[in-house]
């Protein structure tokens, strides 16, 4: 999905500097979710342990596809939209924007908590295979 340089109602709530925030958000999801794995795979830790992975694949799942779709869905919730400098957030103005800008993260959440689930369902299947 191109990057937006305006605000879209319900579409595109941030720019380049915010996108690349959530970019890095990100990225840390994965090198978080990577070391519990790692973790949990060298204490031996009983399979359940392992859906512990949702908590960093939320955060890589959510921070890439706000960074995709150039929507924050934290900014969307309070109203708010940025294609300035991190930080310089203005309020959305119309009401009929904000319903639109909510629903939208509202589907992004849920988007990746099933994304997350699955990721979590998957490591404790794994881990209840080779237990």
């Amino acid at each position: 999905m191109a990057a937006q340089a305006e605000y879209v109602a319900g579409l595109c709530n941030i720019g380049t500097a915010e996108r690349q925030r959530r970019r890095n958000m990100g990225h840390m999801g994965v090198v978080l979710g990577g070391a519990l794995l790692v973790g949990l795979l060298l204490v031996g830790a009983e399979p359940w342990w392992y859906l512990l992975l949702f908590l960093p694949a939320f955060t890589a799942v959510i921070g890439y596809m706000q960074a995709i779709h150039s929507f924050c869905v934290g900014y969307a919730r309070r109203g708010l939209q940025n294609f300035g400098e991190i930080g310089d957030a203005q309020p959305v103005a119309r009401p009929e924007d904000l319903a639109r800008d909510r629903a939208t993260a509202t589907r992004l959440n849920l988007f990746a908590v099933v994304i997350s689930a699955g990721v979590a369902l998957v490591g404790f299947g794994v881990a209840m295979a080779f237990s």
